[in-house]
Protein backbone atom coordinates (compact mmCIF):
# COMPACT_ATOMS: atom_id res chain seq x y z
CA UNK A 1 0.00 0.00 0.00
CA UNK A 2 1.26 3.44 -0.91
CA UNK A 3 0.34 6.91 0.29
CA UNK A 4 -0.93 8.81 -2.76
CA UNK A 5 -1.59 12.53 -3.07
CA UNK A 6 -3.90 13.66 -5.87
CA UNK A 7 -3.83 17.12 -7.43
CA UNK A 8 -6.61 17.42 -10.00
CA UNK A 9 -8.46 20.70 -10.65
CA UNK A 10 -11.68 19.06 -11.90
CA UNK A 11 -13.67 17.87 -8.87
CA UNK A 12 -15.37 14.98 -10.67
CA UNK A 13 -12.07 13.67 -12.02
CA UNK A 14 -10.39 14.06 -8.63
CA UNK A 15 -13.21 12.12 -6.93
CA UNK A 16 -12.96 9.33 -9.51
CA UNK A 17 -9.18 9.12 -9.05
CA UNK A 18 -9.63 9.02 -5.27
CA UNK A 19 -12.13 6.16 -5.50
CA UNK A 20 -9.88 4.19 -7.84
CA UNK A 21 -6.77 4.75 -5.72
CA UNK A 22 -8.65 3.57 -2.61
CA UNK A 23 -10.02 0.55 -4.49
CA UNK A 24 -6.45 -0.35 -5.43
CA UNK A 25 -5.62 -0.47 -1.73
CA UNK A 26 -3.70 2.78 -1.40
CA UNK A 27 -4.16 5.57 1.12
CA UNK A 28 -5.08 9.13 0.07
CA UNK A 29 -2.81 11.85 1.44
CA UNK A 30 -4.13 15.43 1.40
CA UNK A 31 -2.08 18.08 -0.42
CA UNK A 32 -1.03 19.79 2.81
CA UNK A 33 0.73 16.51 3.79
CA UNK A 34 2.46 16.10 0.43
CA UNK A 35 5.85 15.31 1.96
CA UNK A 36 4.30 12.18 3.53
CA UNK A 37 3.19 10.87 0.12
CA UNK A 38 4.92 8.06 -1.75
CA UNK A 39 3.33 9.16 -5.03
CA UNK A 40 1.68 12.23 -6.53
CA UNK A 41 -0.95 12.02 -9.27
CA UNK A 42 -1.20 15.45 -10.88
CA UNK A 43 -2.65 17.26 -13.88
CA UNK A 44 0.36 18.54 -15.87
CA UNK A 45 -1.78 21.26 -17.47
CA UNK A 46 -2.43 22.77 -14.06
CA UNK A 47 0.12 25.23 -12.68
CA UNK A 48 -0.85 24.12 -9.17
CA UNK A 49 -0.23 20.45 -10.00
CA UNK A 50 3.18 21.19 -11.51
CA UNK A 51 4.08 23.34 -8.49
CA UNK A 52 3.20 20.43 -6.19
CA UNK A 53 5.28 18.05 -8.31
CA UNK A 54 8.27 20.39 -8.06
CA UNK A 55 7.75 20.72 -4.31
CA UNK A 56 7.53 16.94 -3.94
CA UNK A 57 10.80 16.44 -5.84
CA UNK A 58 12.54 19.20 -3.88
CA UNK A 59 11.58 17.81 -0.46
CA UNK A 60 11.54 14.11 -1.31
CA UNK A 61 13.25 13.21 -4.61
CA UNK A 62 12.04 9.60 -4.40
CA UNK A 63 8.38 10.64 -4.60
CA UNK A 64 6.81 8.89 -7.60
CA UNK A 65 5.19 11.31 -10.05
CA UNK A 66 2.32 10.35 -12.36
CA UNK A 67 1.02 13.00 -14.77
CA UNK A 68 -2.65 12.25 -15.53
CA UNK A 69 -4.22 14.22 -18.37
CA UNK A 70 -6.77 14.01 -21.16
CA UNK A 71 -4.52 16.06 -23.43
CA UNK A 72 -0.85 15.44 -24.13
CA UNK A 73 0.95 18.11 -22.15
CA UNK A 74 4.72 18.28 -21.87
CA UNK A 75 6.06 18.07 -18.35
CA UNK A 76 9.20 20.19 -18.43
CA UNK A 77 11.45 21.29 -15.63
CA UNK A 78 10.82 18.36 -13.31
CA UNK A 79 13.93 16.42 -12.32
CA UNK A 80 13.71 12.66 -12.44
CA UNK A 81 11.21 10.47 -14.16
CA UNK A 82 7.57 11.47 -14.59
CA UNK A 83 5.19 8.71 -15.61
CA UNK A 84 2.28 9.61 -17.90
CA UNK A 85 -1.25 8.29 -17.88
CA UNK A 86 -3.53 9.52 -20.65
CA UNK A 87 -7.27 9.77 -20.10
CA UNK A 88 -9.47 7.92 -20.66
CA UNK A 89 -7.89 4.95 -18.97
CA UNK A 90 -8.91 1.67 -17.38
CA UNK A 91 -8.42 1.03 -13.65
CA UNK A 92 -5.69 -1.47 -14.52
CA UNK A 93 -3.85 1.32 -16.39
CA UNK A 94 -3.91 3.50 -13.26
CA UNK A 95 -2.69 0.59 -11.17
CA UNK A 96 0.17 -0.07 -13.60
CA UNK A 97 1.15 3.62 -13.75
CA UNK A 98 1.28 3.91 -9.95
CA UNK A 99 3.15 0.61 -9.56
CA UNK A 100 5.67 1.51 -12.29
CA UNK A 101 6.24 4.98 -10.85
CA UNK A 102 6.73 3.60 -7.34
CA UNK A 103 9.09 0.89 -8.58
CA UNK A 104 11.25 3.32 -10.55
CA UNK A 105 11.34 5.83 -7.68
CA UNK A 106 12.64 3.15 -5.30
CA UNK A 107 15.07 1.64 -7.78
CA UNK A 108 13.08 -1.58 -8.18
CA UNK A 109 12.32 -0.99 -11.85
CA UNK A 110 13.16 -4.00 -14.00
CA UNK A 111 14.04 -6.10 -10.96
CA UNK A 112 14.52 -9.77 -11.71
CA UNK A 113 11.38 -11.82 -11.18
Amino acid sequence: MARVCISEPVAETRELLERLVLRLGHEIVPEHQLIAADALLFEPGSAHGVTLARRARRHSPETALVAVSAVPVAVAGLPGRVHRLNQPFLPVDLERAIDDALASSTGLEHAAA
